[in-house]
């Protein structure tokens, strides 16, 4: 699957196919947040250059938190779109430092 979504340069191919696999998720749920951690060890180990860094930022809790805070409007991620759409908001505000500020934040706020 990585090689057909690589050779057709669109890693949503991927990212549909990590969704459907029943289980990968909290309980019986299918996988949605972690899937764009994966694509950006993917992207940082230099294993597929060519994944977009706006499919590798993950909107969790954190980040939700983070964000709140920081009055950063991100839409509530609930499907795979909106997954997509967090995501690319995050990577706008922080380039390749991807959700990482946002997950820090609360740690080092005070510093």
């Amino acid at each position: 699957m990585l090689d057909k979504s690589e050779k057709a340069k669109d890693f949503n191919i991927f990212m549909e196919f990590l969704r459907e696999i029943k289980g990968l998720g909290v309980g019986d749920k299918k996988m949605l947040i972690k899937i764009p951690l994966i694509l950006r060890e993917l992207r940082c180990q230099g294993i597929y250059n060519n994944i977009s860094g706006k499919l590798c930022c993950v909107p969790d809790a954190r980040v939700y938190d983070a964000t709140k805070e920081l009055q950063i409007n991100l839409p509530v991620t609930n499907s795979l779109r909106s997954l997509k759409d967090s995501s690319e908001v995050i990577y706008e505000l922080f380039g390749n430092l991807y959700d990482l500020p946002l997950f820090a934040y609360f740690d080092l706020k005070d510093y």
